[in-house]
Parts: structure tokens; sequence; C-alpha cells
């Protein structure tokens, strides 16, 4: 698992607890263009210079923003399946590259952000456009 897979899975947390304010919110909308263009894009953008890629980074920046809109939509898309396991298999698939040994790590990333989600529909949405967002930090115990 990368940085970038952990920041990408937290603003996708994000984006869903915003998604959950209903489609005509123009707030949320604002909000979450301002945080993946003004934060996340940037910082995705300064990894790669970071990495000593200085040719073809648009090209790099199209591939990470194609893979994150598509690896939202598969956590979305489990996260609505009546299967439990579903996001657990789509964790495995796209964070640890279909890598069995990494099963038990997929489970456990699943029941994280399972955990994450059900805090932060409790977490007023002026709290998380004050970025006030607290993660829990004890994977181990989420249930």
């Amino acid at each position: 698992m990368t940085t970038h897979h952990l920041l990408a899975l937290h603003m996708w947390l994000i984006i869903r607890k915003l998604a959950w304010q209903g489609q005509d919110d123009k707030d949320a909308k604002i909000f979450m263009q301002a945080l993946y263009t003004n934060h996340f894009y940037k910082d995705v953008e300064r990894r790669i210079h970071l990495h000593g890629v200085s040719v073809h980074v648009s090209k790099w920046l199209k591939k990470l923003e194609k893979q994150f809109y598509g690896t939202c939509f598969a956590y979305d898309k489990a996260l609505v399946s009546s299967n439990t396991a579903d996001l657990s298999q789509s964790l495995l698939k796209n964070v640890y590259e279909d890598e069995a040994s990494k099963t038990d790590n997929a489970r456990l990333l699943a029941r994280y952000l399972r955990r994450q989600l059900s805090c932060l529909e409790l977490t007023d949405v002026e709290q998380v456009y004050a970025g006030q967002i607290q993660f829990s930090i004890d994977i181990k115990n989420n249930t």
C-alpha cells in the first residue's frame, strides 16, 4: 500500500460524506471540487515530482486521476452490495494488486473504512468544511 492509496481512500471517505449531503447541495459540490483540485491533485503532482518524474507529468496525472475515479466507483459499488466481502475484494484488487497474501489486510482495511464512514455520518458537515475531521487511529479495534 502506498501513500497515494491512503490519501485516495481518505479522499473517497470525505467525498462519500459530502455526497450524503445530497446532489443539490451546492456548497458540498464546491468544497469537493476545491478539495480535489487545490489539495489532492496538487499533492499528487508534488509527489510525482518528488519521485523524480519531470517528463510527461500530465500523462501520469491523467493516469492517476482515472485510477482514482475508477477506484471510487468500485468502492461505491461495493458499499451498496449486499455482500459485505465486496469491499474487501475491491480493496484487494485496487490497493493490494490482487496479492492473495494480503487478503487479511484488505479485510482489515474494509473494516477500518466502514468504521470511518459510520463516524463520518455523525460528523456535522460544517466540521468537514472546517477541516475538523478525526479519523480513528486504532485500526485493529475497528468493528
